[in-house]
Order: C-alpha cells, then structure tokens, then sequence
C-alpha cells in the first residue's frame, strides 16, 4: 500500500469520526435549544391559566380549542407536598392528518373550591421536528462540501509535497550499478528529503566505487591466475614424461595434476558467473534450444554410451528464447551433462520438449542435500567429485535471461524444468 494511500484512509477515518461526532453534538445542541424555548412558552401558558382561575374562579376551555392542547382531571386524593411540575415527549393520534403526532408536555396541579386538579398543557413539536430535521440537513450537507474540499485539498497538496521522494524512488528503482554516471537527485525545499537524497548519493556512489574495485580486482586476478596454472600443468605433464619415476611419485604427481585441473576449472566458471554479473553476455538472440539440444546429445554420446545409459528426446513444441548464444550452451550443457553424470550405470535420460518448457528427468541416487539449496553455490553431494558450481551457473544464467529453473523429485526421478 502506498504512503499516500495509507494517510488518505487515516484521514477519511479520521474525518468520519469527526463528522458523526459534530453531527450528533449538532442535533443535540439544537433538539435542546428548541425543547427550551417550548418549555418556556408552555410555562408561560401555565402562569395565564393560573392567573385565568385565580382572577375569575373557573376556567375557560374556549382559550385551549385545539384539541389535545389541554387535559384537565379532577384528583380525588392529593398531597400537594409531593407534586412536581414536569415536562415528557408524548404522542397523539391527529385524526385530521390521520398520524401519530409529537407533543411536548407540562403537567402541573391547581386547587379549586377545595378540589385539586392535575392540568396537562401540550405544544405540538410537529414544526420543531422537522425544523431540527432541516436544520441537521442542511449542517450535513454544508459538512460534506467541507469535507470533500478538504479531502480533494490534502490530496493535491499530499501529492506535491511527496512528489520529490517518489522522483528519488524512481531514480533509485532505475539506477544500475554497471552504468558509468551517478545517480543524479534535485534539491527540494524539504529538508528531509534533501537528507533522504544525500543519504542515497553517498550509499549508491560507494556500491559503484566497490562494484568497480571488485571488478577490477576479478579480471586482473582471473588473468594473473592463468598463467601460474598453465605453467604448473606444463611442469606436471613433463614430470609424467620421465622414465625414473616411482609409482608413488607418479601417483603425487597425478593427485597435483588433478588439483591444477580442478582449480583451472573452478576458476573458470567464477569467472563466468563474474562476467554475467558484469553485465558482460546482455547481447540477445533468437535460440533454438530443439536443435541446440540434439547436439548435445552427440557431444556426449560416448559419456551416456560408456554409463550404458538409454536416451530419450520428445519433442512436443519448439522451445526458443531471446538469450546470448554462449549462455545458452552452458545453460544445456551443464543441464545434459549434470543428469548423465549423476546416473546410475544402465539408467535413462528421458528429455521432453514443449514450446514454453523443457523436462530432463534422470535415474539416480536419492539427492543428500536440501533441494531448496541445490541451485546455491559450493552445494553438491558429499560423496561427488563435481565442483558444486555447475547447477548455481544454471541459475544465474536462467535468471539473466529471463527464464525459470526448478527442480523436482519423484517416482525415483530427478527432474530439472527449464521454462518462460
């Protein structure tokens, strides 16, 4: 979820909140207001019909001709200690308009010739209700413009404020390590954002400046590294040559030769897992992987022949990819190669081709380590010769071009899946 985004439904929540709790307060303040005024005209209407009976002694119901305005009731006991003049809401059924009708009541009590009477005087609240109800209309709908400017307002403004950090994100989502120039941030009239960008020109400048020692630091070690192994293997294969050698000081002399040819091998394909990180294989073409992989398979015809290993190609699409020429030859190479020498002897290669995937399952032992960290570096079988680079530069070289590797296991098969 976008910053924005976020801030935008704290503040609706926040504005909702408020606008219910001024809404209520509102209706409130003037239900109040309005029952007060009532209140006090029904209370002025009871000093006239009490000042009414004291003057003539009786009263006259022709003042009170609305019905259900007044209600006298002649009380047979009474103690006037414990009467109270009170106000309550009560409704009344108007047979003119045919509805239930709101009134505001007072009820008080008044003695005549020796009798006490309970007097019930009543205003209709059927004006004062519905002037409440325009009145909280209005406030309501003047609220909403409010708040609808106000929203519309902080959203521009949210906008232009965040706008330098999202021109810094973009520059930042778009800066590549391998590029020749910096990544370039404007000056804003935000002092964080000022710091935010200093922070990230100081930070991207270093990884450039480290990625590039690094750089230099691989090739000039992967050439000065050659020519030390070249002249040992040289050395080695001269030493072999001699007639006065013993068995065991041939046996050394293999054991060193076959540690030369491991680390020359090592160091190759670090090499090459260097220089795709280097950006060094960005050139793309279009690659049949059909024909590429029926030549690898007479590459290595003697290696499965010598395993007795039965071969199996079906080819159920065309699989081609936009990738440079050399990757995808080490990528089927490495691929091929893994699953016949990790067979067993008199075991199969069955390969399945798809237009958007290729399928090569192998017979084998049971894999020891973790399927999750086969495609990591130096991760191979305790008992294997292998380097443990191979499935790793299978990998990287998927990654780069765009294509996914997986692995899988069942029915006592190994499956490497290359597909889009």
């Amino acid at each position: 979820m976008k910053l924005l985004t976020k801030t935008t439904i704290y503040y609706i929540l926040i504005s909702l909140i408020t606008y219910l709790l001024i809404a209520g307060t509102f209706y409130i303040a003037v239900k109040h207001l309005i029952y007060k005024e009532v209140e006090e005209r029904l209370r002025a209407e009871q000093h006239d019909f009490e000042a009414f009976v004291k003057r003539h002694g009786g009263w006259d119901e022709s003042s009170y001709f609305v019905e259900n305005k007044i209600e006298i009731q002649k009380l047979s006991k009474f103690d006037p200690t414990q009467a109270e003049d009170t106000f309550k809401d009560t409704i009344f059924y108007n047979k003119y308009t045919k509805e239930d009708v709101p009134f505001r009541e007072l009820t008080f009590y008044n003695k005549l010739k020796n009798n006490w009477y309970k007097i019930s005087i009543r205003k209709s609240l059927i004006e004062t209700t519905e002037l409440i109800r325009y009145i909280t209309l209005t406030m309501l709908f003047l609220l909403n413009i409010g708040l609808s400017s106000m929203f519309i307002f902080f959203r521009k403004m949210s906008k232009n404020i965040w706008m330098p950090f999202y021109n810094t994100l973009d520059k930042a989502k778009k800066f590549d390590i391998k590029d020749d120039k910096d990544i370039q941030v404007s000056e804003t009239q935000i002092y964080e954002f000022n710091e935010l960008n200093d922070v990230i020109k100081k930070m991207t400048g270093k990884m450039r400046k480290d990625y590039l020692s690094l750089k230099e630091y691989t090739e000039n070690a992967s050439h000065e590294i050659q020519t030390p192994l070249a002249i040992i293997n040289s050395k080695v294969e001269n030493l072999i040559q001699c007639d006065n050698l013993t068995d065991k000081q041939v046996l050394w002399i293999e054991d060193i030769q076959n540690a030369c040819l491991k680390i020359s091998k090592m160091h190759k394909a670090l090499l090459l897992l260097s220089k795709i990180d280097n950006g060094q294989y960005n050139t793309l073409e279009q690659i049949d992987f059909n024909v590429m992989i029926r030549g690898k398979l007479e590459e290595f015809e003697a290696l499965y022949t010598h395993k007795n290993i039965s071969i199996s190609l079906i080819n159920k699409g065309t699989f081609q990819s936009n990738i440079h020429g050399d990757l995808a030859d080490i990528l089927l190479t490495n691929i091929i190669k893994n699953s016949i020498v990790h067979n067993v002897s008199h075991g199969a290669v069955n390969i399945e081709i798809k237009n958007t995937s290729i399928e090569v399952c192998n017979t084998g032992h049971p894999l020891v380590t973790v399927p999750e960290k086969l495609f990591e570096r130096f991760k191979k079988d305790k008992n294997s010769d292998s380097l443990g680079l191979g499935l790793s530069i299978v990998k990287k070289i998927a990654d780069h071009s765009g294509l996914k590797v997986e692995y899988r296991y069942g029915n006592s098969l190994h499956k490497m899946i290359l597909s889009k």
